[in-house]
């Protein structure tokens, strides 16, 4: 026997307004075994959700009304990691990374996004990136951005 597992990624661009719209409603509808939740846009303790058969993740914004993610799993993880935000410098440093070193990768990582693969993350912000186990980690690929090669020529020649 086959089993499928049905995955549902969705950028609810604010979990308590979507509530209102029926998301319950839509959540059993669908009928996943894993929901993931982008822009929740949630601190702890905004939201109390009874989601029978689900464990949930949350990753909680830190500014009131900014990013968060959630995920809703029938699937027992084997771990769950949440990772440190590039702008929480203090538990960097205390982790012992060094803040100039990710500022270059974070750069040159970037840089060759655009330039050399010409597709790459339009939505980088603190929320959007990690730190986690020694790698910087992109999170929510909602919005991506492309550039052709005559694009990314004419970039190059304005920086040169």
């Amino acid at each position: 026997m086959i089993c499928m597992t049905k995955f549902i990624s969705w950028n609810v661009n604010g979990l308590r307004a979507v509530m209102k719209k029926g998301f319950l409603d839509i959540f059993q509808a669908l009928d996943a075994d894993v929901f993931c939740l982008q822009e929740t846009k949630l601190q702890a303790g905004q939201i109390d959700l009874d989601l029978p058969g689900y464990e949930q993740y949350w990753n909680y914004a830190d500014r009131k009304g900014y990013s968060g993610t959630a995920i809703f799993t029938r699937l027992a993880p084997l771990s769950v990691r949440y990772g440190m935000g590039i702008d929480e410098h203090d538990k960097l440093v205390e982790a012992g990374y060094d803040l100039a070193e990710i500022g270059a990768k974070l750069a040159d990582n970037y840089v060759r996004q655009i330039m050399e693969d010409g597709f790459f993350h339009a939505d980088p912000h603190p929320g959007n990136i990690r730190i986690r186990d020694g790698k910087i980690v992109w999170l929510d690929m909602g919005m991506m951005g492309s550039l052709n090669e005559k694009e990314r020529k004419l970039i190059g020649n304005a920086i040169v």
